[in-house]
């Protein structure tokens, strides 16, 4: 028997409820879902990035998660001008979300290789294969868990 798509979706947020636990992010599943579908990005490619890039804000101090919420390194335009700030969590979902519709659709990136090399584009070949190979890695995680649920 086939899934619904609005048992689909409830499943999808169990699985990311159950991933953010613990962390800052705890609570936000509904909005990940949300902006998702809204954006047209499979929400557990986003997870899996904002896993890679603080571990869902537990990487970063406690001051740094309270000022910025932003848990995925979202740059003011590259890493000389600094962090964007966001007011709420929700805020930087959906940031976050329209950033990777926006290498998706608007670049046409449809690998987590062509979106990495974009999103983080580092000088050291090591470094940007660390962040393909680790995001990859946690985005099949997550798809296990639905394909096996």
């Amino acid at each position: 028997m086939k899934v619904r798509m609005a048992d689909g979706r409830r499943y999808i947020e169990i699985i990311i409820r159950n991933e953010l636990r613990g962390s800052p992010l705890a609570g936000q599943e509904a909005n990940y879902v949300k902006y998702g579908e809204q954006y047209k990005v499979d929400p557990l490619l986003v997870v899996a990035i904002a896993f890679h890039e603080s571990h869902y804000c537990k990487a970063y101090a406690d001051w740094h998660n309270e000022q910025y919420k932003n848990c995925a390194g979202i740059m003011n335009g590259g890493q000389e001008n600094g962090l964007i700030e966001f007011a709420t969590y929700e805020q930087f979902i959906e940031r976050h979300v329209a950033l990777i519709a926006s290498y998706i659709y608007k670049d046409g990136r449809d690998t987590i290789s062509e979106i990495g090399r974009k999103y983080a584009p580092v000088s050291s070949h090591f470094l940007n294969n660390s962040w393909i190979g680790s995001v990859t890695k946690k985005y099949h995680t997550l798809w296990s868990l639905v394909e096996g649920g």
